[in-house]
């Protein structure tokens, strides 16, 4: 007899514990907030309960970017999370070398990336990740193994695309349901500064980052294919719609389903579509709309890409070089398939 007492006990013990947690983070537009720091209790070097797991995918698509403290994980760990809460891990890319140290973690060449601090300019624009691909990632998961000194830059601001949809004027729903974007670093390459953008800051600011890239890096860009997907996207977990823009450095908006304009006649025509993309890129950063991390040593960040979009925040190169250490390692999951690949004009 005691043992039922005991047994049903437990059983309402358990259903508080998961009622409560899932009533303090509902996915109700009401109580969304972009950002949430895990609990303590989650040691992610541990195997994850289903729970967990279903807690985690929980959380990340009611606040977007979820943040666990003080983690020491190896990088097999990371790609055990990974694959937990995606449905895998997306290759890495060739796009970004891949720095590994360890002589473990060589079996994870393909998919891991390692980061040291460098002084890039790509990575300090908007974007999402893999949006070259018809499946870009649907989390990414970066793990600071050193995180730069309090003061020393190196953030990360996450922007909430899902709340900027939802501040769009019905009008300007409307057109952008009609509306592709097509992500091509050929289109960038293919225009210079004597487009009818060039009088534009934003564009020769962009036009500026591409010519400060190596030449094998641009290369690398160059032999990605072109891909189109929806500017606005229905987010797979929760059906919440999302402004897409991917890039302001490779998107450009162009009309859907007729492909007789897919092509870009001239420049005059690249720079309006690019001015659209960039309209709305710039109303999804609003600093009502971003969330800035800042790394301490230990952190893990999971951030959904499909509803946000992130950029690096650069270091401060005045400081000393201790304080600048800023060593990274990232994973991103496979996502759904939202797009579609467009042949080359």
């Amino acid at each position: 007899m005691w043992r039922c007492i005991l047994l049903a006990f437990v059983i309402f013990f358990l259903f508080a514990i998961v009622s409560t947690s899932i009533s303090t983070s509902s996915c109700e537009d009401d109580e969304y907030q972009l950002g949430y720091v895990m609990p303590m209790e989650y040691n992610l070097s541990e195997p994850l309960t289903p729970f967990q797991v279903s807690n985690i995918r929980h959380l990340l698509s009611t606040h977007l970017v979820i943040v666990f403290k003080n983690q020491t994980w190896s990088t097999a760990d990371q790609h055990r999370v990974s694959l937990a809460i995606g449905d895998g891990v997306q290759a890495a890319t060739r796009l970004q070398p891949t720095l590994f140290t360890e002589s473990e973690d060589l079996q994870y060449q393909g998919v891991v990336h390692f980061a040291r601090n460098t002084h890039k300019t790509f990575g300090f624009d908007w974007h999402s990740d893999m949006g070259f691909n018809i499946d870009p990632s649907y989390a990414t998961i970066l793990f600071a193994s050193v995180a730069p000194a309090e003061g020393a830059g190196g953030e990360t601001k996450f922007a909430d695309t899902h709340a900027a949809y939802n501040a769009l004027t019905e009008e300007e729903k409307d057109f952008l349901e009609d509306m592709n974007v097509l992500h091509s670093y050929k289109y960038v390459n293919r225009i210079n500064a004597t487009s009818s953008c060039a009088s534009f800051p934003a564009w020769r600011e962009q036009l500026q980052k591409w010519d400060q890239l190596t030449d094998n890096h641009k290369t690398n860009l160059l032999g990605t294919k072109d891909v189109m997907h929806p500017l606005i996207r229905v987010h797979h977990m929760n059906n919440r719609k999302c402004l897409y823009p991917l890039s302001f450095f490779s998107a450009i908006a162009r009309s859907k389903p007729d492909k007789s304009k897919l092509k870009i006649s001239n420049n005059n025509d690249f720079c309006e579509q690019w001015k659209t993309v960039y309209k709305f890129m710039t109303l999804a950063t609003e600093d009502s709309f971003v969330y800035t991390h800042k790394w301490e040593t230990g952190d893990v960040v999971m951030w959904d890409n499909v509803c946000t979009l992130h950029q690096a925040q650069p270091l401060k190169t005045k400081m000393n070089s201790e304080s600048l250490q800023r060593v990274m390692r990232r994973t991103s999951t496979i996502g759904p398939v939202s797009g579609r690949e467009v042949p080359s004009d």
